[in-house]
């Protein structure tokens, strides 16, 4: 069988050895290769497949989401963790609407991230058969939460418009990691939708795609904070999920 290779980018030499020798006592028969920029990590793909990602999002040479493209490009069902020492809410374990992605607060929890790798690795090659499958859908079929977490981790400035098949939609502006803005079209309502409910709206959707864009006229419908704001959406969707309509597969990229 093919070894199941780990990669841990960051750049903390302390925090990068610890996680390092964690997973080395939990799975010594896989490889875990270790870079502390964007750099070596990219030169590691060259040259390796990498099957789980472990990325740290402040490095020397730019944001560690910055590698999900290279990962997706190489081999599309990399699992990923994202650890983060901002306080992050844990809403993503029971929340169905999430897909791949798994964010973690730093200091890491070692335990935890070892039933991640253990999961991930008996999903990918066929090693148990565990329902619990959601972990390994595609990168490259994120849903709007994913897209929107990444967005807002990476503290950007982007518009980002989405649109379903049926005609509907939307719009979503973030400012330096904040969303500030959202509108939306439906099928019931004969106005759009603006702020807090047309962001529920595009949240809830399913299928279609979505295109960024970097020019936009600042707009503020909405003034929470960008967690806050997605935990309220993730419970406001588990309420309504029994009689929201849902269409197939989350968004792609245009």
């Amino acid at each position: 069988m093919n070894k199941f290779n780990v990669l841990v980018l960051e750049d903390a030499v302390v925090t990068s050895v610890a996680i390092s020798r964690a997973l080395e006592l939990e799975f010594p028969d896989c490889p875990i290769y270790r870079a502390q920029s964007l750099f070596e990590a990219r030169l590691l793909l060259e040259t390796y497949d990498i099957h789980f990602c472990i990325l740290d999002i402040q490095l020397p040479d730019g944001c560690g989401i910055d590698l999900i493209p290279d990962l997706v490009a190489k081999n599309p069902s990399t699992g990923v963790v994202i650890a983060s020492a901002s306080n992050l809410p844990r809403y993503r374990d029971s929340a169905s609407a999430f897909g791949v992605i798994h964010f973690m607060e730093k200091p890491v929890d070692h335990r935890r991230l070892n039933e991640l790798v253990r999961q991930y690795r008996n999903v990918h090659f066929g090693e148990s058969g565990g329902s619990d499958t959601s972990f390994a859908a595609l990168l490259r079929r994120l849903s709007v939460t994913d897209i929107l977490q990444l967005k807002c981790l990476a503290k950007t400035t982007v518009g980002l418009d989405f649109s379903l098949r049926d005609g509907r939609h939307g719009r979503i502006n973030i400012v330096e990691g904040e969303i500030v803005h959202a509108q939306a079209t439906t099928h019931s309502q004969a106005a759009a939708l603006v702020g807090v409910e047309a962001f529920r709206e595009i949240v809830s959707w399913r299928g279609g795609k979505v295109e960024e864009s970097n020019t936009f006229a600042e707009r503020h419908t909405i003034e929470r904070q960008w967690q806050e704001l997605l935990l309220e959406t993730v419970q406001w969707l588990d309420e309504a999920a029994a009689t929201r309509p849902e269409a197939s597969g989350p968004p792609h990229h245009a």
